[in-house]
């Protein structure tokens, strides 16, 4: 009896440990590999800044840069064939991954504006290619043709920026509103705060919960049940970026599911500090899991989920391994009987010396006075260290000056003839210097004098109705959206077409000049430059501007400057006069202009203001449409420059070799020089006369 009683009990057991469920990974994406993880993303924008960002916590995918401005994009991941015969609709499964809005876009206003939108699409869906700018999942799901084309497209999860009042974004680090499920819910996101999605997915129904990083108490809950037939497993994550200069990060993207026995999975391994010749990695396993890890040079490491405790964090599953020497680190679970696949990890050890700073000319004055922006770019360094400049100058009156920025870019300032070491250096921890240092010795000895010197700002109605190169004309374009308040508005007494737009005159905005009313009754006065009989707009009269009008109309803007007269292109190129060139690489001759931006007016605000310093030897300078206004521009030629020195005179039946390409003044490629005119070849310049 006693006997049966123990095989009874083995039975039993043996009973619980054949049903015994676990939790299965079926897709991650931890960003651990950064070629790998960003070949999993594309995207409706080419050259659109994707990137991996590594931290001592995990790595993340962050799309925008917060610099780069884009009218709105699309990316998206699809992993839509991940599932095989493990996981059939309906089946239950878990769904979680984590956003963080860094930046709104600052142009995000309505639906036409391309705003932020996050969305789980099902498996038929993830197959689509998503549209291009607008943050529409769900009209774009709904279309009758498309549905007709793919049955059962549908999406399980979406958050969109609310359009209207709540949604436009304060500040680009502000909170705004957004709808869950198109309006079933409404909450309020934080621009740099971490959020955690789950999904738990049961039949045709998907619930979500929504919590701050690292908490466990739920923001927001609720649920969305997917029609009858229609696919309800996770295909793939669709991104909609806001219009300009959004930052939106992903993290911990993963689908799990229940099954029996047991399961080990692949620990984490993420790179958690560079110190000095060393490197650290941050393992973790999970649950009831044992954690095996070998560096480089070292012996298998065991310890239990339990016995893993990371005091930084106050978490269990977690240590911290450090590497010595180069070489592979591995690290496996087992759970059991079960054993998960081994990570294999590079490991380089060695001193990382940053890289070199560069100076560039911001800006010029008469004299020795230069403005330079410093910086270092450490993007690629591991870790993306914070870093700080200092710089000593010697001026060679014998007088010095010295100082430092926390920072990777700052503006160093030289008032006098003299050279400068600029350092750039690690921000010590605990007064350690991990990262190798670097300097770059500039020198300040070119003496610069203004050759030229232009203020379009002054140009009067007058003086152009005089000049046979200029036409009046009306305003282009109608379209008031963007300059509305801003350059001008059309007066309420003129006549309108059957759209509402005023038609043909212009008018100051009252709202946007200094003075009384009465000063806005005066018409905006805009001339064209007159193409010559050959087509070409030249202009003399522009010098040091030439521009192309292959792309747009170039005119004035009587009281704001040279513009671009019409929207049917974005950008007009402009080149430089050629006899500005400098002879002699190392003494590089500057054009200075000063231009208003973002459809401002001149005499707005100083906010609107800004100054390029472009070499005369730059092919092209790109005007953006009506949005930007160039009231002056100066040529600073180093002192003793002749204008013209470099370009040489040849005869009209000049012959170039077949391997030399020779372009025209507006850098473009030319087969055969016949007619008249300045020409670029190998670098040097040439005249046919």
């Amino acid at each position: 009896m006693k006997k049966f009683t123990l095989f009874a009990t083995a039975a039993l057991v043996m009973v619980a440990a054949s049903v015994k469920a676990d939790t299965k990974i079926i897709y991650q994406q931890t960003f651990q590999d950064a070629n790998t993880a960003l070949d999993a993303w594309a995207t409706s924008r080419a050259g659109s800044a994707v990137s991996i960002v590594q931290t001592s916590e995990a790595n993340y995918i962050q799309f925008g840069d917060g610099a780069s401005s884009y009218n709105g994009t699309a990316h998206w991941s699809e992993w839509g064939d991940v599932y095989g015969d493990e996981l059939a609709s309906g089946d239950d499964y878990s769904m979680t991954f984590s956003f963080c809005f860094k930046q709104f876009g600052n142009n995000s206003s309505n639906a036409a504006q391309r705003n932020n939108e996050i969305a789980i699409w099902n498996v038929p869906a993830s197959a689509i290619t998503p549209n291009a700018y607008y943050g529409t999942t769900t009209a774009y799901l709904t279309d009758e043709a498309r549905v007709a084309e793919n049955p059962g497209i549908d999406y399980l999860f979406k958050i969109t920026q609310a359009m209207g009042e709540g949604g436009i974004a304060t500040a680009v680090g502000g909170t705004c509103c957004f709808y869950i499920n198109d309006a079933a819910d409404s909450v309020n996101v934080a621009a740099g705060n971490w959020y955690v999605v789950t999904l738990n997915v049961s039949g045709q129904t998907v619930n979500y919960d929504i919590k701050n990083y690292g908490e466990e108490s739920i923001l927001w809950s609720g649920s969305r049940t997917l029609a009858e037939g229609n696919d309800t497993r996770a295909g793939g994550l669709v991104l909609y970026q806001a219009r300009y200069l959004g930052i939106t990060q992903l993290m911990n993207i993963k689908i799990t599911h229940e099954i029996e026995g047991s399961v080990a999975e692949k620990p984490t391994v993420i790179l958690s500090a560079v110190k000095g010749n060393d490197r650290e990695y941050t393992i973790s396993c999970l649950d009831n899991e044992d954690l095996h890890y070998i560096v480089p040079g070292g012996e298998e490491q065991v310890i239990n989920y339990y016995d893993a405790y990371n005091e930084e964090t106050g978490t269990f599953g977690s240590i911290v391994a450090a590497c010595t020497q180069s070489g592979e680190l591995k690290a496996w679970t087992t759970k059991e009987d079960a054993t998960s696949e081994v990570v294999t990890v590079n490991v380089e050890c060695g001193i990382i010396t940053l890289p070199e700073p560069t100076a560039v000319i911001a800006s010029v004055e008469e004299g020795f006075g230069k403005t330079y922006t410093v910086s270092v770019d450490n993007a690629s360094v591991l870790l993306s260290p914070a870093v700080a400049l200092s710089w000593k100058v010697d001026y060679t009156d014998g007088t010095s000056e010295s100082g430092s920025y926390s920072g990777a870019s700052t503006s160093l300032t030289l008032s006098k003839a003299g050279s400068a070491v600029i350092t750039v250096t690690s921000i010590p921890v605990e007064g350690v210097y991990y990262y190798g240092s670097n300097s770059y010795t500039l020198v300040n000895d070119v003496e610069y004098q203004i050759a030229l010197d232009v203020e379009y700002l002054d140009w009067t109605g007058e003086q152009l109705a005089a000049n046979p190169a200029f036409e009046k004309t009306d305003w282009t374009d109608t379209n008031t959206s963007h300059w509305s308040g801003k350059w001008m508005n059309a007066t309420t007494t003129e006549e309108k077409d059957e759209a509402g737009n005023p038609i043909g005159t212009w008018w100051k905005a009252p709202s946007q000049v200094f003075g009384t009313v009465e000063e806005a009754n005066a018409y905006i006065q805009v001339y064209n430059l007159i193409n010559d009989a050959d087509g070409v707009n030249y202009g003399k009269e522009l010098l040091p501007l030439i521009p192309n009008t292959a792309r747009a109309n170039i005119a004035i803007l009587v009281e704001e400057g040279i513009f671009v007269n019409g929207t049917s292109y974005n950008n007009l190129e402009i080149t430089f006069d050629q006899q500005w060139i400098t002879d002699n690489e190392a003494k590089p001759n500057f054009i200075e202009i000063k231009r208003t931006n973002n459809y401002d007016r001149y005499d707005k605000q100083e906010g609107c203001h800004y100054t390029d310093i472009v070499k005369t030897d730059v092919t092209t300078y790109t005007l953006y449409r009506y949005d930007t206004a160039i009231h002056s521009a100066r040529v600073f030629t180093y002192k003793g420059f002749v204008p013209g020195a470099s370009i040489r005179a040849i005869e009209n039946d000049f012959t170039a070799p077949e391997d030399a390409a020779i372009y025209n003044i507006r850098g473009q490629r030319v087969e055969n020089v016949t007619a008249l005119g300045i020409y670029i070849q190998r670098g040097q310049k040439f005249i046919v006369k």
